[in-house]
């Protein structure tokens, strides 16, 4: 079985940094929850997290879903 790969980041929009995954899990009221967000390398720039019961394995999507929201970008027009 192949293991699924990370979602390729783009580069930070800020200053151009690094990218990475990062991963982490908090008590919320008793309840184990872990989190996936990404964030730049240089300057902490970062994504909301996403969040997962910590019972779960990791999924593909959590991390698919993070590299979306920082992947993401608004094309500016200017007049």
């Amino acid at each position: 079985m192949m293991e699924a790969q990370e979602p390729r980041l783009k580069a930070c929009p800020f200053c151009g940094g690094e990218a990475e995954f990062y991963r982490g899990s908090q008590n919320h009221d008793g309840h184990m929850v872990e989190y996936v967000l990404v964030r730049c390398t240089n300057c902490k720039a970062g994504t909301r997290r996403t969040e997962y019961p910590a019972a779960e394995p990791v999924h593909p999507n959590e991390d698919a879903k993070a590299a979306r929201l920082w992947n993401r970008r608004i094309r500016q027009t200017w007049d």
